[in-house]
């Protein structure tokens, strides 16, 4: 029995491992949970495939699921509010431990940065984040929120393939990022 509740364990662990999905939000509950499912909302409207733990995250070792889910989802949004880098330089810290791991497997890195956020204000990072200011951003606007939404779903465009909102499957992602501007102007 208990081997076969060791298997059935691995086996979930390879299906969750497995699901396909184009976006991972990451955040600080205390400060962004309410940004995050907003976003995964209207992403998911879009079409995109958008993982967010509390929703998505099956049973079993969170942090090894967590850390698979990052690595196998191409775009990491992170949602920036003006403390949320607060306690990054304790290494257990589960949104340093996201970030690193998204820096390490090469993720495209999308900050969200809310108002009030200034990377000059984080004090300093420790040096696995230093990168981090570097990635390109996308300012967050609650009166404009249907732009900030497609302007962040440019950069989750931009480095794919193709896109995956429905009727434009086989439209290369160059060309739909200027169709999608030519929209938005």
């Amino acid at each position: 029995l208990e081997r076969l509740l060791k298997e059935q364990a691995r086996l979930e662990h390879e299906i969750d491992a497995v699901e396909d999905y184009d976006v991972f939000i990451s955040y600080r509950r205390d400060q962004g949970a309410e940004t995050a499912r907003l976003l995964r909302i209207a992403l998911s409207e879009r079409g995109y495939r958008v993982f967010l733990d509390v929703d998505d995250l099956a049973s079993g070792h969170f942090d090894d699921r967590l850390l698979t889910h990052i690595e196998n989802t191409p775009h990491f949004i992170l949602i920036l509010s003006p403390r949320a880098l607060d306690g990054v330089s304790d290494q257990g810290d589960w949104l340093r431990r996201e970030i690193d791991h998204a820096l390490a497997t090469g993720r495209n890195i999308i900050p969200l940065l809310m108002p009030g956020f200034d990377f000059s204000n984080t004090g300093g990072l420790p040096d696995s984040l230093q990168s981090l200011s570097r990635h390109n951003g996308v300012a967050y606007s609650h009166e404009y929120f249907d732009a900030t939404v497609a302007h962040t779903g440019t950069r989750v465009v931009g480095i794919g393939n193709t896109v995956p909102q429905a009727g434009w499957e086989n439209v290369p992602a160059a060309r739909a990022k200027d169709i999608q501007l030519t929209l938005m102007s």
